[in-house]
């Protein structure tokens, strides 16, 4: 098995904890800018202890950190818009249709872009891993929503922004930059762009804007956790997309089985056979593709 499949397959765990983490902070209320800034120097902690046991190339750094600015800047509203979706469908209509459009998106841009070509059995298997997702959704779905049409306006939102994103990780691995240094500078980044988000949003709401409002209870150790599964998500995500774009992105999209079947277990989302099923069959098909 080539290394940079097995980097995909990994990616599926630990982007579909991070993927439930940001469910939970969700529902624990906190404020997404401030939880989102914390949980990024987190990451940027941990990033930046890998780095003192590898050996850093400081070859095209310019170009490292203008591509890693532009994929945080696209990844961080994705994230934002995301929490935004989730706050109004329930995660089982919410990963679905993320996981279906977004690949999509990917393997357009993977074939035009980069040229990329595709087997026979990628392309089959690629068809399946978008269209397996849609059979978790049903009409009953609108009933169960808080707000259907402005959960999938943000979903739309974020799966553009993440295409983008994808795009920048994807070229940096086209150009051979260095793979651990372009993970913390991103964290870095992420700092940023997240502190900048809190004081835009204080301001815009500083008539109605009181931090108690939110929920701070164990903020700082829950954003470590989402620090940790963000970077080390991201860093595996990275090295996948050093093989081909659409395979691994797809890949990476059967992650959505983590936080269904966590959401299911520990908030009691809908679940019936119907889901069962796809939940078997979408493993059933990666082992197949293995």
């Amino acid at each position: 098995m080539e290394t940079w499949l097995i980097y995909a397959i990994i990616s599926i765990f630990l982007a579909g904890i991070f993927s439930f983490l940001v469910k939970v902070a969700s529902h624990k209320h906190y404020n997404p800018s401030l939880v989102t800034g914390y949980w990024y120097v987190s990451a940027a902690i941990f990033s930046g202890i890998y780095l003192l046991f590898v050996d850093i190339k400081w070859d095209n750094f310019g170009v490292l950190f203008a591509i890693s600015s532009i994929q945080v800047i696209f990844y961080f509203f994705s994230t934002l818009t995301r929490m935004e979706s989730m706050k109004n469908i329930d995660s089982v209509l919410f990963f679905p249709i993320f996981k279906t459009i977004s690949p999509i998106f990917v393997t357009i841009c993977g074939l035009l872009i980069f040229q990329e070509s595709l087997s026979t059995k990628e392309i089959i298997w690629i068809i399946v891993g978008i269209t397996v997702p849609l059979l978790l959704v049903t009409t009953r779905e609108k009933k169960r929503q808080v707000n259907l049409k402005r959960g999938l306006i943000f979903l739309l939102y974020s799966s553009l922004l993440v295409l983008v994103s994808t795009l920048m990780i994807k070229w940096a691995s086209e150009l051979s930059l260095d793979i651990p240094l372009f993970v913390f500078i991103s964290a870095i980044a992420w700092i940023f762009t997240s502190w900048l988000s809190y004081k835009w949003f204080k301001k815009q709401h500083k008539k109605k804007w009181i931090d108690r409002e939110y929920n701070t209870k164990n903020i700082y150790s829950f954003a470590a956790l989402l620090g940790f599964f963000n970077v080390t998500s991201f860093y595996t995500f990275t090295k996948a997309l050093e093989g081909n774009l659409a395979v691994a992105f797809t890949i990476n999209s059967f992650s959505i089985l983590i936080p269904i079947i966590l959401s299911i277990i520990f908030y009691k989302d809908h679940f019936d056979m119907k889901k069962a099923f796809v939940i078997l069959l979408s493993i059933i098909s990666i082992i197949l593709f293995i």
